[in-house]
């Protein structure tokens, strides 16, 4: 047997950050979520985690199967502190459990969803939107989301008609969010009496840095505007988007959305919309919503 102490055990359920990996340097900084306990294969190699991979969006979709990785290339953090963003399993254990639920009163791992849940479903999706990943496994049927199965991933070779519809529809989803953050940003910018230059500043701190960016960039007298204007849209945005769940009209409203995205004038200093185009072009062909899911929600 290998001396010295073992490797302290990660817990399932864990979120972690890949590093220090030579054979695929490029998932290096690549975060995911530990889906089982570790195992050897072949039993001479050091045990490995799988790792279901969670963002960027394209390490997701060259991996949809999630990889196997050593404890010492794997960084364990933390979630986000926000009350709102719940794991899927915490979501639901807040919830009152139907009868027969179990012994402690805690619902299904797994959806029906009830209304109340609309609003931290929502949320958790903003979220995923901001950090360029693929939503929470549970979540994807109900945003039309699913990450692709067989490892393509057409965003790489920048032609997204080889996209699976699940890509395009994250990337619409995101087109649409920034869209508005845009047309926030621009009268918060203008207010402030800042230029063109300012503002195509401000829009890529709020895509690449977030709100702490646009803060640091807006200085002591503007920095301040600048982050509640980029919070209030996501605010708003996400109570669009549950008034919406529970209304039962999501994709319908999403469709129209990305139309209305498509056809909008540019925001000066945004990139003209890719995604949503193209969704647009397919007729909306192949997205698959979860109704099931999605009825359980409306109110």
């Amino acid at each position: 047997m290998a001396g010295g102490p073992p490797a302290p055990s990660i817990p399932v359920g864990s979120r972690v950050k890949l590093k220090g990996l030579t054979g695929t340097p490029y998932l290096n900084g690549a975060v995911g979520e530990v889906s089982g306990p570790p195992t050897r294969e072949p039993e001479t190699d050091p045990p490995r985690y799988p790792v279901r991979l969670l963002a960027p969006a394209r390490a997701v979709a060259s991996h949809p199967q999630g990889v196997r990785v050593k404890a010492a290339n794997l960084d364990v953090t933390e979630l986000p502190s926000l009350p709102v963003e719940l794991r899927l399993t915490e979501l639901q254990r807040a919830q009152p459990g139907p009868a027969g639920a179990g012994p402690d009163g805690a619902r299904p791992l797994a959806p029906p969803f009830s209304p109340a849940d609309a609003g931290p479903v929502a949320a958790a999706f903003v979220r995923a939107l901001e950090e360029d990943q693929f939503p929470q496994e549970g979540l994807e049927g109900l945003f039309a989301t699913q990450p692709p199965t067989d490892g393509k991933d057409g965003t790489t070779s920048g032609d997204l008609r080889r996209c699976k519809a699940g890509q395009l529809a994250l990337g619409a989803w995101q087109e649409l969010l920034q869209h508005r953050q845009a047309e926030v940003l621009t009268a918060a910018v203008r207010a402030c009496g800042a230029g063109l230059q300012e503002l195509q500043v401000a829009l890529m701190c709020a895509s690449i840095g977030g709100f702490d960016a646009l803060r640091a960039v807006g200085g002591a007298k503007h920095g301040p505007k600048l982050a509640a204007a980029g919070e209030a849209v996501r605010s708003e945005f996400a109570a669009g988007l549950a008034a919406e769940l529970q209304r039962g009209g999501l994709p319908e409203w999403f469709e129209a959305a990305v139309r209305q995205c498509t056809a909008a004038r540019v925001v000066p200093g945004l990139a003209p919309p890719a995604y949503c185009p193209e969704l647009c072009r397919r007729g909306f062909d192949g997205l698959t919503w979860d109704r099931q899911a999605l009825a359980g929600l409306k109110a």
